[in-house]
């Protein structure tokens, strides 16, 4: 079976199509992760709460997904007012596929202990405990960058045998 010149340009175009996709969700997340902090500063905070949380993810097939996440409640103050987080990690909640993962996180902490927040100066209610993030994103702008590499390389790669064949 001969695969012609459009079905190559087709699996090209979905090929591109792909990898920028997966790139604009990738630096759309990794942007929001970095601008949640524009001028970070360590405050006191006192935690209230410490449990799991659980939430359950629908998927496309009909099947279900459990998820759990460290739940962690603490209030601070900034200059005069006072505030309220749940905000374990910068930027998003990040999930676990296990109840022993999201309770190994939240074992740092118990109800009435002080503990260091980190808060935006310009924003005083946004807050997290954890500065650190899930490198999901990261692996797909990595992903992208492969999709995007291959598809120039078979471009280059159909320019070089048109060239060679009408040569």
């Amino acid at each position: 079976m001969e695969t012609t010149t459009e079905t190559k340009l087709g699996v090209i175009a979905v090929v591109v199509f792909l990898g920028a996709g997966i790139w604009a969700v990738g630096s759309a997340h990794a942007t929001y992760t970095q601008a949640t902090m524009d001028e970070p500063v360590a405050v006191e905070a006192t935690v209230h709460h410490v449990g799991v949380a659980e939430d359950v993810m629908y998927l496309d097939n009909g099947g279900t997904r459990q998820l759990y996440y460290p739940d962690v409640h603490y209030t601070y103050s900034y200059e005069g007012e006072t505030y309220t987080s749940e905000s374990v990690y910068r930027g998003t909640d990040v999930s676990m596929d296990t109840r022993s993962q999201a309770r190994a996180v939240v074992s740092e902490y118990d109800a009435g202990e002080a503990v260091t927040a980190t808060i935006d100066g310009a924003d005083p209610d946004t807050a997290y405990l954890i500065d650190e993030y899930s490198p999901t994103m990261e692996y797909l702008l990595g992903a992208s960058g492969v999709f995007l590499i291959l598809a120039a390389a078979a471009v280059v790669r159909g320019l070089v045998r048109g060239v060679a064949r009408t040569a």
